[in-house]
């Protein structure tokens, strides 16, 4: 009796890591992905913040020339 509850029990720890080790690599790909956005996201704001300072120096160019 005691041998079959210890391999039952056997049998849902290792399903348990089954399931454990499925859901670590599905946070994994998501990180990556995440990852991957906030990078692209990086870039984006670097653009943009280029494109405000070669704007400004543009105004401060015309002033001081006008």
């Amino acid at each position: 009796m005691e041998s079959e509850e210890i391999v039952r029990d056997l049998a849902t720890v290792k399903a348990e890591v089954k399931n454990l080790k499925a859901w670590q690599a599905a946070q994994n790909g998501s990180i990556k992905e995440t990852r991957q956005d906030v990078n692209r996201l990086k870039y984006i704001l670097m653009g943009a913040t280029g494109m405000v300072a070669l704007n400004l120096l543009g105004i401060v160019f015309m002033l001081v020339k006008g």
